[in-house]
């Protein structure tokens, strides 16, 4: 019994993990998604100002 409660515990914290990492993943690309909108907000705010500035 003892035994089979250990592979259990394993179990449900390998499960744990796997949804920890899923979480830092989906985590990762809402940041990767955020910085690449950023820099489109950027690149059009230069854009705008550039004609009117001369530059």
């Amino acid at each position: 019994i003892a035994r089979e409660a250990t592979e259990t515990e394993i179990l449900r914290k390998k499960a744990g993990q796997q949804e920890l990492n899923a979480s830092v993943a989906r985590t990762l690309v809402e940041n990767m998604q955020a910085s690449r909108q950023t820099k489109l907000m950027a690149v059009s705010d230069i854009e705008f100002i550039q004609p009117h500035t001369g530059l």
